[in-house]
């Protein structure tokens, strides 16, 4: 039996080269992205002693790292970034633009401050689960949040963040299936395209709409409808009373006073049988 060819076989050696630098780039930049995030931020508690970069001669020796989880046991390729509860103190790590591979990144429970980048989603694409909450950060939501379009939750909870929910962003990510902004100081109406409990919006300064109090343009626009029947009717029955006063004045000239009464008792009748009133 003659043994099958591996795909490799057909590549010439200059594309074979160009595959291993790729390859080789790739780990590096993950292993520069841990280094980078461990050099950005305080770790009073020792959290990260285990991340030990002397020894590089192992291809997968950071997927051992505490908080790193990696695609497989054979490459230094970083899929999940879990570093939750770890009292680390500092920004947003830039670093985390070299883990091109990224779908979770969870650094809730720590005490992060500064904003959230604006390019947070061009150097982390393809995250499905970002936890940024119980942290300092401040700022408002970037409008960019919206190109994350790969995100399945959203946490971004119990911190400092101010302005507007950036609703149509929010809208852009049809995968989103969890969003979490309680306990900041968040103002104006909320995303109405995905489903969120009222109590993930709780303890802002003054959001409304969706499963919370209506918006005050949406209370106002209720009152105008409401009073529309109301100033039906009042025109209505001062048409009446006009044409009743009419009618009796009418009825005056050309009929006895019982006649009045009748024909203004029969008219009346007919006024609320017809219209209600």
């Amino acid at each position: 039996m003659i043994p099958k060819k591996n795909n490799f076989s057909n590549l010439s050696p200059v594309c074979i080269l160009i595959l291993a630098i790729s390859i080789s780039k790739c780990v590096a930049d993950d292993v520069y992205c841990l280094e980078s995030i461990k050099q950005s931020l305080e770790d009073p508690d020792g959290m990260l002693s285990s991340w030990d970069f002397t020894n590089k001669k192992d291809p997968s020796f950071i997927c051992s790292f505490i908080g790193v989880e990696c695609w497989n046991s054979e490459e230094n390729r970083v899929m999940n970034l879990v570093l939750g509860d770890m009292r680390l103190k500092g920004n947003f790590p830039q670093g985390l633009q070299h883990c091109t591979s990224l779908v979770t990144l969870q650094l809730n429970g720590n005490q992060l401050t500064g904003t959230i980048p604006s390019h947070l989603c061009v150097m982390v694409g393809y995250l499905t689960v970002l936890d940024l909450s119980k942290n300092s950060f401040t700022g408002e939501i970037p409008e960019s949040i919206g190109d994350c379009v790969y995100l399945n939750r959203l946490s971004l909870n119990s911190n400092q963040l101010t302005g507007r929910i950036p609703v149509e962003a929010i809208g852009r990510l049809t995968r989103l299936s969890y969003l979490n902004v309680a306990d900041n100081e968040l103002e104006g109406p909320v995303p109405l395209g995905v489903t969120v409990r009222s109590d993930n919006y709780a303890n802002n300064k003054g959001l409304c709409g969706g499963p919370l109090e209506p918006c005050k343009q949406q209370q106002e626009g209720k009152v105008e409808e409401n009073h529309e029947p109301s100033m039906f009717i009042i025109g209505l029955a001062t048409g009446w009373v006009f044409s009743a006063i009419f009618y009796a004045f009418t009825l005056v000239f050309f009929q006895s006073p019982q006649m009045v009464v009748t024909h203004l008792a029969n008219y009346a009748q007919f006024i609320w049988l017809k219209y209600g009133f």
